[in-house]
């Protein structure tokens, strides 16, 4: 993605809506800006016409996180063991401004479960030296805490009236079989362009998340 592309919210399908909203406002600050029944007209793009639910549409500084529960048939739950290599793998990453604070709220939430063995981690230079700390919902979403070192922030996220620890959404990420087709069918279809590159080598880049 970009630097300069602006993300308007990433979509999750839960079990328990009013669990899930609860779990995301209580322990990340959002604010709920709308809830209600699915559009019809979102349904039908997801090829699920028949489908019923509800939707909670919830801010955490400039992005948003869209929470869906099909009331009328069941998703199939993450399966066990599952890592950052599986193609059903995505992820969001949420800025924070203190590491250490955000972590304990995180984990104040029982019904979060750590993947980072050891709490949060400093990243080698080639990955920004920012300290990252990953973990699962309820639902076994995997998220993502991410704090800049001092000093090296990047400007958008200088200026950002977030709530308390945790700033906004700064990336989504998913897991592809052939990079080169994917990244040629994001940018003819969607207009996406090649930001940075990096690559991830050791049995880090496969650990289950």
């Amino acid at each position: 993605m970009r630097p300069d592309a602006v993300i308007d919210r990433v979509t999750l399908i839960v079990s328990d809506l009013d669990r899930a909203e609860e779990d995301y406002v209580r322990t990340f600050g959002c604010s709920v800006e709308q809830r209600g029944e699915i559009d019809p007209a979102l349904t039908s793009v997801l090829c699920l016409s028949s489908a019923r639910g509800r939707r909670s549409l919830l801010r955490l500084g400039r992005e948003r996180i869209e929470l869906l529960e099909f009331t009328d048939m069941a998703g199939r739950p993450y399966p066990p063991g599952s890592t950052s290599t599986d193609l059903w793998f995505q992820h969001l990453a949420i800025i924070v401004n203190g590491m250490t604070q955000a972590y304990q709220q995180v984990m104040a939430n029982q019904r979060f479960r750590p993947i980072s063995r050891n709490g949060p981690v400093r990243l080698p230079g080639t990955s920004g030296g920012v300290t990252a700390f990953k973990f699962r919902d309820h639902d076994s979403h995997p998220l993502e805490l991410l704090a800049f070192p001092d000093g090296n922030v990047p400007g958008q996220w200088r200026t950002v009236d977030g709530t308390g620890s945790f700033l906004g959404i700064d990336h989504t990420a998913i897991a592809v079989s052939d990079l080169a087709s994917s990244a040629r069918c994001f940018g003819s279809v969607f207009g996406f362009r090649t930001g940075t590159r990096t690559e991830n080598r050791g049995p880090r880049a496969g650990r289950p998340r």
